[in-house]
């Protein structure tokens, strides 16, 4: 799967509901995250999704933000950090 294309894909899905609170919504990937990874992409849509639409929900002014970071590495593999940080309460 794509990781590009999915946050892609998520962003424009929550965008107008973000613009509709004046809330600043962004996707960042770091540069050594691997574009390309093997993992159940509408299982991880679904996850990123939820937190997202948490997010702006509980959140009335400021920013929500998702970070994606590839956090360790082999050879073969990548440990890969996904974060959705917002400006809400809790």
């Amino acid at each position: 799967m794509d990781l590009h294309y999915t946050l892609e894909k998520i962003h424009s899905l929550f965008i107008n509901r973000a613009n509709q609170k004046d809330l600043e919504f962004t996707y960042h990937i770091t540069p050594h995250t691997p574009r390309f990874i093997v993992s159940d992409e509408t299982r991880l849509q679904q996850i990123l999704s939820n937190l997202t639409s948490n997010a702006i929900k509980f959140t009335n002014a400021g920013r929500v933000e998702i970070f994606i970071n590839s956090i360790s590495t082999d050879e073969e593999y990548h440990t890969i950090m996904f974060r959705v940080k917002d400006s809400g309460i809790g």
